[in-house]
């Protein structure tokens, strides 16, 4: 691992030798390559100005249980946005995942309607109704990444990640919305 303080002293000598063409394209990449940072600083530096208790730990603990729920579905989509172009089914895989969870842990006397055999509702239950889940989640995912991996679709990425919905929807007694095929 190459020691940091050195590699900032040969970018700066780097930046010595630019001509001030160069120069101004350095800090408009720079700019540009980063604008998303620098609003967010920006805008948590205002929002902490005008608001005192902003960056207070009851604040910060706020956001960050605020956040927890949606920031995986959001980095997993991220790396598919960032290493292959976009994903169509993020959303609708939690949403069906959200709702066997809810069918599963719901109170029993209305569950039993649709499942005569659950158990009552236990720690282990719980932890396994998590686990049927995620490998829900993951199944799906695993379908959707070996049809864009395989055959290349992705573009349009209909067919690979956004295709398998509406089949899906049908399982489980849902219909298909507007604008959606069959």
């Amino acid at each position: 691992m190459a020691n940091p303080v050195k590699q900032l002293q040969r970018k700066s000598e780097e930046y010595q030798r630019l001509d001030k063409a160069d120069r101004r394209r350095f800090w408009s990449d720079g700019i540009l390559n980063n604008a998303l940072y620098i609003l967010m600083v920006i805008f948590i530096v205002y929002t902490a100005i005008k608001n005192k208790n902003f960056l207070s730990a009851g604040s910060i603990a706020n956001i960050v249980s605020l956040v927890a729920a949606s920031l995986p579905m959001a980095l997993g989509i991220a790396g598919c946005i960032v290493l292959t172009g976009t994903d169509l089914s993020g959303g609708r895989v939690v949403g069906l995942t959200a709702a066997v969870a809810g069918a599963l842990l719901q109170d029993r006397t209305i569950s039993r309607k649709l499942f005569s055999n659950l158990p009552a509702i236990t720690p282990g239950w719980i932890l396994l109704t998590v686990l049927i889940v995620v490998a829900i989640g993951a199944l799906i995912g695993m379908v959707n990444g070996f049809f864009v991996a395989k055959f290349s679709l992705h573009r349009p990425h209909w067919p690979g990640t956004g295709g398998h919905m509406p089949p899906l929807w049908r399982t489980h007694g849902g219909h298909a919305g507007a604008g959606w095929p069959g």
